[in-house]
């Protein structure tokens, strides 16, 4: 068993993350103080309670931030209280508590579990702070009721009514078109002299850029030209430097690349559109995979010689899992329609690139430049028009869902 499984079972390692159980959640939480009561909406988040941090300090003395490192610091009367984006991890006075969901951000507001509200806060300020499970009423000691006010902010409701498209929220896609400037990526058999993958991402890139913002989605390029993204101390092709693009409001991450097979039997008879999400279980040819694009350029791991580093990074990918999954196959279907490939079909593997990224993401691998059939299609401008378009519809299709889950659990 993994030290990460340990940490799920049954709470078995207080030692490292401290436990909290759950309380039945109300369907709105009463927030007395000296001042009044105001009722808030408790909202769901993958079915579990959580509350607005900007309703909170309205009415409490919190405030709350997001730093460089991807953390939420939520300040509760001048207390600092770290939770890791995406992970159901707390980080308080050097201690890290283990909670049953996760703090997220939507629309540029802090999201935090109900439940730390309800049962840390009031475990650490017991004599000013208490809560009452059947009243669903946070409240300072010693007071007595009165009428209450309502507040009834709606993440949902960011952009006003659905766009022709049927979106309504802002969402921000960080696009990675794969290599640049000196790391040239993938040669290819069958791509035309002086034709590298790096030129090949870049016209998909572009394209899908253009796509997406017609379709009222934000857009952020890691490269829009043919250049790299290197570590500005060491001078090296950095991963991290490229996921590093997805924070705060982005919303999903999707890299762009072009496989090649070294040469063999039958090397030239691969083709198709694969597309890829962090984690195994893996087949030869996905490691395969992964290794050719991990190896292309120097991978920061300063981090992971430490078993809590590790231990919070593979608690906030698993946290997206289940998304990326649900994009993968909405751009896979979407994308093979109109490639001429045969269809590789949606796969784990260990991209760096996808485990630094901090939100749902995906790696495409577009097609093979060792195959002249796909060689051909991603080099010409009709065929990159074609393929963008349809990763842009898959990208659509599968935000369309995420609203509608949303909104359900909003009500």
């Amino acid at each position: 068993m993994t030290l990460l499984a340990l940490v799920f079972k049954d709470c078995i390692l207080p030692a490292v993350f401290g436990c909290l159980v759950s309380p039945e959640a109300p369907a709105t939480l009463t927030v007395a103080t000296s001042r009044g009561e105001t009722q808030i909406e408790v909202f769901s988040y993958r079915a579990m309670p959580s509350i607005s941090s900007s309703d909170l300090e309205s009415i409490l003395s919190v405030s709350s931030a997001i730093d460089e490192e991807g953390w939420a610091i939520v300040s509760f009367a001048g207390e600092p209280f770290r939770f890791l984006l995406g992970a159901p991890v707390l980080e308080h006075r050097g201690n890290l508590v283990n909670l049953a969901s996760s703090a997220y951000q939507l629309s540029g507001t802090v999201y935090v579990p109900l439940q730390w509200l309800t049962d840390y806060v009031p475990s650490v300020f017991s004599e000013g702070y208490r809560y009452d499970p059947i009243a669903g009423r946070f409240e300072e000691t010693g007071l007595q009721p009165v009428a209450p006010r309502i507040s009834r902010a709606n993440p949902i409701e960011t952009t006003g009514r659905r766009n022709r498209f049927g979106l309504r929220m802002r969402h921000t896609v960080v696009i990675d078109p794969g290599h640049g400037g000196g790391d040239p990526g993938s040669l290819g058999k069958f791509l035309s002299r002086g034709v590298h993958e790096k030129h090949v991402t870049l016209g998909i890139g572009l394209k899908l850029r253009d796509y997406l913002r017609e379709r009222g989605i934000d857009v952020v390029m890691t490269r829009t030209t043919d250049r790299s993204l290197t570590d500005s101390v060491a001078g090296r092709f950095e991963l991290g430097a490229r996921a590093a693009k997805c924070i705060e409001d982005c919303t999903l991450f999707v890299s762009l690349h072009v496989d090649a097979l070294p040469r063999g039997p039958g090397y030239t008879t691969a083709s198709g559109l694969h597309t890829y999400l962090w984690g195994g279980p893996q087949t030869d040819n996905d490691r395969r995979v992964a290794n050719m694009e991990n190896e292309a350029m120097e991978y920061s791991v300063e981090d992971e010689d430490d078993d809590i580093a590790s231990i919070l990074r593979d608690l906030q990918v698993n946290e997206h899992q289940r998304e990326s999954s649900l994009l993968a196959t909405a751009v896979q279907e979407a994308g093979t329609a109109v490639h001429p490939g045969t269809p590789r079909g949606v796969s784990q593997s260990n991209f760096h690139v996808l485990r630094e990224a901090n939100r749902p993401a995906i790696l495409i691998e577009t097609g093979y430049a060792t195959n002249r059939g796909d060689a051909e299609f991603l080099e010409s401008p009709r065929g990159q028009q074609r393929l963008a378009t349809a990763i842009a519809d898959g990208i659509v299709k599968y935000l369309r869902q995420f609203e509608s889950k949303l909104e359900l659990n909003a009500r």
